[in-house]
């Protein structure tokens, strides 16, 4: 795999190659607090505190260990907190933009960001995507500071 390359699908080891060639400093979940859609089985990864989902969009019994897939749903998971609400009037414009879905749960806030590889998709630009999620997620809960340092 090269950075350059064009991928038209991609295996749940290869998309985890090419979080690992990033950079970014994740850690796969080994529980999934109770979020998981585990009829997918997706890549779960904790990124910057932040609980993050890959969920391939195939039928229930297809292995994407195996066989590549050619859409995935990116899933930012924020546990409910106490002293932090969502910023409901960002939700709606990042929503309204196509920015990303979001999702209210008992189990917190779910933000969602479909990415396709149909027509083909670079490294990079998955990357980016998973950029705008994060960016997006730091937006409805607090802000987000360019000049802070964090991974992105």
């Amino acid at each position: 795999m090269t950075d350059g390359m064009i991928y038209h699908g991609v295996r749940k080891q290869e998309l985890l190659k090419i979080i690992e060639r990033s950079g970014l400093n994740f850690e796969e979940a080994a529980n999934t607090f109770g979020f998981a859609d585990s009829t997918r089985n997706p890549l779960s990864l904790i990124l910057d505190g932040y609980f993050i989902q890959i969920i391939p969009m195939a039928r229930e019994g297809h292995d994407w260990e195996i066989a590549p897939v050619d859409t995935v749903i990116l899933s930012i998971i924020i546990p409910p907190s106490l002293d932090d609400d969502p910023d409901e009037n960002t939700m709606t414009i990042m929503s309204d933009c196509g920015v990303a879905e979001f999702e209210l749960e008992d189990a917190g806030t779910r933000i969602n960001r479909m990415i396709t590889f149909v027509g083909g998709a670079t490294a990079e630009n998955f990357l980016h995507q998973l950029r705008i999620l994060y960016i997006t997620a730091c937006q409805t809960h607090g802000g987000y500071d360019e000049d802070e340092e964090g991974e992105y």
